[in-house]
């Protein structure tokens, strides 16, 4: 059946797609609460397949009437569908306890259910499509005990971890998902942020010290290191895995070369957040500060940041001729301004803030009618954007305006 407002069908809000699943809820009719494959959807639509024991009215739950529009000296009639009886559609997804990346689906975990599930092929929104191909969602129920601890994607599997077992999926399309379960150590509970692979070697925190993992048998790597750790974050540059944890209750980094099997105490510093881009471990510390692993904190970061697309509360043409960033940057720092309009794949250099005080900063912008458009901030140095504005001037509705339509 087609749920549509032009069919005397329900209208609202739907969140999907083709070859999604929406819960439909707040009809009179309860044939049509439920979930439901959408097996088309339009703009003004979609398709599901229902048993129908009685004919969908406009009492089951819309409701048509006339309005008036005025437009300058202009009265439009149009003919609105609106929502009467709390109608909702809305895409369900499980609750995870871990999520991570692979072959172009994201997969999670859930240790109240005892589940693992994969999203739908390249749609990381859909996690019950379930039409039997191969882009299909995956469910799958895990029989041992115990809480999940984390996951990874690691040598072309992906791993679940709980503290004395490691499940292993393999396979690439639902058809051939095969979980295997190993009786091995695996993470220690709040240690999911040790996993870290270094030189295609994959390893973690579990109940009784560091292992190393390469798809055989955990090895454990910290037998000269009689401590309980705990707490554990970790990531890795120039092939060295960098923990930092609690050490016998006290907050230390640790460094292990695998190559040379020696582990060093590097201070006391510790990772709220870490993370290894383009040959550097970049990582937050305890107070907010963000710097190097290699370096120090006066160390120069390059940053950047971009806004969404922005119709300034008009959808008509309009010009951007004036920018204003409320900003506070610190000797030596700079900022770079770029504007994007519509879909220009060019961004547009505007100009550069240097300043060591916290004021506003205009930047004259040579007038460019768009419908939407997007900035960015790039730069190096701490800084602090506090707010912004732009001086928009109102164009037409020329080239995008909505063509009124009439209905008697």
């Amino acid at each position: 059946m087609a749920i549509s407002p032009f069919a005397g069908g329900i209208v609202g809000a739907v969140i999907g797609t083709a070859d999604s699943k929406a819960l439909i809820s707040g009809c009179s009719n309860s044939a049509v609460n439920g979930s439901f494959e959408i097996l088309q959807a339009g703009t003004d639509y979609i398709l599901i397949q229902a048993d129908m024991a009685t004919t969908i009215t406009q009492a089951s739950g819309i409701t048509i009437t006339r309005t008036k529009a005025k437009y300058d000296t202009a009265i439009v009639k149009r003919t609105a569908f609106t929502r009467s009886s709390g109608i909702t559609f809305k895409r369900q997804s499980q609750s995870f306890d871990f999520v991570c990346e692979h072959d172009n689906r994201l997969w999670g975990c859930n240790s109240l259910n005892h589940e693992i599930y994969a999203s739908k092929l390249g749609d990381p929104t859909n996690w019950n499509c379930y039409e039997g191909v191969s882009t299909d969602s995956y469910t799958v129920s895990v029989g041992s005990d115990g809480d999940f601890t984390g996951c990874i994607s690691h040598m072309g599997y992906v791993l679940f971890f709980k503290e004395q077992y490691i499940h292993m999926m393999y396979g690439n399309k639902p058809a051939n998902y095969q979980l295997n379960t190993k009786v091995s150590t695996g993470v220690r509970k709040g240690c999911s942020d040790s996993l870290e692979v270094v030189n295609e070697t994959l390893f973690y925190v579990g109940r009784n010290g560091v292992y190393s993992f390469d798809g055989a048998i955990p090895q454990k790597v910290s037998d000269n290191i009689l401590s309980d750790i705990s707490e554990a974050k970790a990531s890795q540059q120039d092939n060295h895995y960098y923990l930092s944890c609690m050490k016998d209750g006290v907050q230390t980094l640790l460094v292990y070369d695998p190559d040379k099997k020696i582990w060093d105490v590097e201070d006391d510093t510790e990772f709220q957040f870490a993370a290894y881009g383009d040959g550097v471990l970049y990582y937050i510390d305890a107070d907010d500060n963000l710097t190097t692993i290699t370096g120090d904190n006066d160390d120069i970061i390059w940053w950047s940041i971009e806004s969404g697309d922005l119709i300034e509360s008009s959808l008509n043409e309009k010009y951007i001729s004036r920018a204003k960033f409320h900003m506070l940057l610190e000797a030596g720092a700079e900022a770079d301004i770029f504007f994007r309009y519509d879909e220009d794949p060019i961004w547009h250099r505007k100009g550069t803030i240097h300043s060591i005080k916290r004021t506003t900063y205009t930047l004259p912008i040579l007038a460019q009618r768009c419908n939407k458009f997007r900035w960015k901030m790039e730069g190096k140095g701490r800084a602090k954007l506090l707010a912004m504005g732009v001086t928009v001037e109102g164009g037409s509705e020329i080239n995008g305006s909505l063509q009124s339509w009439y209905r008697r």
